[in-house]
């Protein structure tokens, strides 16, 4: 997968999501595997250039310098039809920092996805003589929803700083600044953080944990 990089650093929140098997060759994956392929997935995608970050001002209950995440939370399906009957989802939210652009990690998502089984499905609606699509809220094998993405701006005299002093002073040495985005393709913050109470006790649990050096 060749994304081309940019010359900013972004903070990227990811919401990673499944309730429906995979079947690969002779194996079946289940749910919390799947979402293991996924983040290994984008490790490699995003994070293959181990200079490009040297610390995130962050903690959770797995991290690195550019990498954390949090622990699989099991949820019940919410906003489907016949839900009672629908299998519960296991949802996992992954931060990293990359100088992919959110519209180059939203295309990158997109592709991890088509990789781990994942078929989009839309239905057609009628607006008097107008027709619109319309996502359908269905099972599926991976969904990776872009939550929030921070601009990371640095000190003008970040290079003078060691990589040891680095990792103490991280924090008051750069600013960073929320990503609004409204496109057909991509709304940043994600429109539907606050209907989902799961995804906001995942986001309290990254910021709530120690860093992890």
């Amino acid at each position: 997968m060749d994304v081309k990089k940019g010359r900013w650093e972004y903070d990227v929140y990811l919401l990673l999501g499944s309730n429906l098997p995979l079947k690969k060759g002779f194996k079946v994956l289940k749910p919390k595997e799947i979402l293991s392929s996924a983040i290994d997935r984008i490790k490699t995608v995003f994070l293959s250039d181990a200079s490009v970050s040297d610390s995130l001002p962050l903690g959770s209950v797995t991290s690195s310098k550019s990498f954390c995440c949090t622990k699989v939370l099991k949820t019940k399906p919410l906003g489907m039809f016949n839900s009672s009957k629908v299998p519960d989802f296991y949802n996992q939210v992954v931060v990293f920092r990359t100088p992919f652009s959110p519209s180059k990690v939203l295309s990158a998502c997109q592709s991890i996805e088509k990789e781990l089984g994942r078929k989009r499905s839309v239905k057609a609606l009628k607006a008097g003589d107008d027709k619109k699509r319309e996502r359908v809220y269905e099972s599926r094998s991976i969904d990776i929803d872009i939550l929030k993405v921070y601009k990371v701006r640095r000190c003008a005299n970040e290079k003078d700083v060691s990589s040891k002093e680095m990792r103490v002073r991280v924090a008051k040495t750069e600013t960073l600044i929320p990503v609004i985005r409204t496109t057909p393709h991509l709304q940043l913050p994600h429109p539907q953080i606050e209907t989902r109470p799961f995804v906001n006790k995942l986001l309290k649990e990254i910021s709530l944990n120690p860093q992890n050096d």
